[in-house]
């Protein structure tokens, strides 16, 4: 025993002097104290982690290289060299198991079972469902709700049943789908261009119509008058004889659209004149585009209306003249205001009534003719 221990301490003290001679030499070198020794570039550290284990839907999987993959245990290696081996199966494995990958990646460095991913997934409880269906049926309430406040408050497009005046008259209009008047593309207004002749247009490109027809052109004054037209069946406007009454007073829609629905039937004129002027002789309208034509029969049919409403004056019946027999009774102090009067001078009386009745007659006939020649010009403007 002493024996053993004395060679023990030897041999320890041999090596501690193997070992400062190391050092020495080490530091004579030029070496420092503490620096990592010289590994060789070829070295590499052995990979001292056991594979693992791992089992999942059955299958056995260990851990690849690194720790960083699961290779089916049991499954042949892939190598990466340019030759491709054929794979060899055990004898535990079917072949048909080889064909078919029991993991797929999901990531970088994630591996899922394949049986995982073909499964379907478990549907949730009735509890769950039936906790869902409340919270949609309620969450679509409230969605209902708010809705409905919305389009209550909403103003609803109003319609009226009345011609767009701007559509009517241009063709256009540029309020569009908002507009509530109607727009009918077969009441627009007469082109003026195509009545002059030189529209560059055709009848269906132009937003105005080229159909002179009764409803949107003034009839013909000449044809009217005359009975007859010099341009004939070239005369643009419309040849009817309205008979011996003559309308009275202008027509708003044509004055105003520059169409008319009624036509001919219509019981006033079909002119470009501002309707209320014609009518009370004053326009209320501020920047009123419409003529503002002065008539003399104007003056002549109010002056016929004043007269037809004045009441007539009473007529007081003469006293009873007394009887001669009667004057004579009365005495000296009542004068009889009685007198007769000559032939002579009730035939000079009745000469000049007849002679007024007759510069009145004149006068009359003179200012209808110079009213008749104001309407003609009138209307061929």
């Amino acid at each position: 025993m002493a024996q053993t221990e004395a060679q023990m301490l030897e041999e320890i003290s041999r090596l501690s002097g193997a070992i400062d001679r190391h050092k020495s030499q080490t530091q004579q070198r030029g070496g420092y104290r503490g620096g990592r020794p010289h590994v060789p570039h070829s070295y590499r550290k052995p990979y001292a982690n056991t594979p693992q284990e791992v089992v999942l839907g059955g299958q056995v999987f260990q851990s690849g290289r690194g720790g960083k993959s699961l290779v089916r245990k049991g499954a042949p290696t892939i190598t990466r060299s340019n030759s491709t081996p054929t794979p060899q199966v055990s004898s535990s494995t079917p072949a048909s198991s080889s064909t078919t990958p029991q993991y797929v990646h999901a990531g970088k460095h994630t591996l899922i079972a394949a049986n995982r991913v073909n499964k379907k997934p478990r549907p949730p409880p009735p509890a769950v469902l039936a906790a869902k269906r409340a919270k949609l049926a309620k969450l679509s309430k409230v969605l209902n709700n708010v809705q409905a406040h919305r389009n209550k408050t909403v103003k609803r497009r109003k319609v009226v049943e009345k011609p767009c005046k701007f559509w009517t008259r241009t063709g256009i209009c540029q309020n569009g789908n908002t507009c509530p008047y109607q727009h009918d593309p077969q009441k627009t207004a007469i082109c003026p261009r195509f009545v002059s002749g030189d529209c560059p247009n055709t009848a269906l490109s132009c937003p105005l119509s080229h159909d002179p027809t009764p409803e949107r052109m003034p009839l013909c004054v000449h044809f009217q008058n005359a009975g007859r037209c010099r341009l004939g069946s070239s005369c643009p406007y419309p040849h009817v004889f309205l008979g011996d009454k003559p309308k009275e007073g202008v027509c708003r829609d044509f004055a105003v659209l520059g169409y008319c629905a009624r036509g001919i039937e219509c019981e006033r004129n079909h002119v470009r004149e501002c309707p209320d002027f014609a009518e009370r002789g004053e326009c209320g309208t501020k920047g009123c585009k419409l003529p503002h034509v002065i008539r003399a029969s104007r003056g002549k049919m109010e002056a016929a209306r004043a007269a037809a409403l004045a009441k007539p004056e009473e007529i007081v019946p003469d006293a009873e003249e007394p009887e001669e027999g009667q004057q004579q009774k009365l005495g000296d102090e009542f004068v009889s205001l009685t007198f007769e009067e000559s032939e002579d001078d009730e035939e000079e009386g009745d000469e000049d009534d007849e002679d007024a009745e007759e510069d009145q007659d004149l006068n009359v006939i003179s200012s209808d003719h110079e009213d008749v020649n104001d309407d003609e010009n009138d209307l061929e403007m």
